[in-house]
């Protein structure tokens, strides 16, 4: 068994994306920047070797990541 390594940050924005939130809903949700979410969410792309948001949220639950 494999472990993804994600942050409590980057997981509290993923999981809001998983619910259907835009950056920009997201970012006034957590009283951050725009760019900070970007700059949770977008790294895990490449992280996880991922193309799409869709793709993301999917790898996300079939991987234990969101419950």
């Amino acid at each position: 068994f494999y472990h993804f390594a994600i942050s409590d940050k980057e997981k509290e924005a993923l999981a809001l994306v998983a619910k259907g939130y835009s950056f920009k809903e997201i970012a006034h949700e957590l009283r951050v920047s725009h760019s900070a979410i970007e700059k949770r969410i977008l790294p895990l792309y490449k992280r996880f070797d991922l193309k799409s948001l869709t793709h993301l949220v999917s790898f996300a639950y079939d991987n234990s990541i969101l419950p």
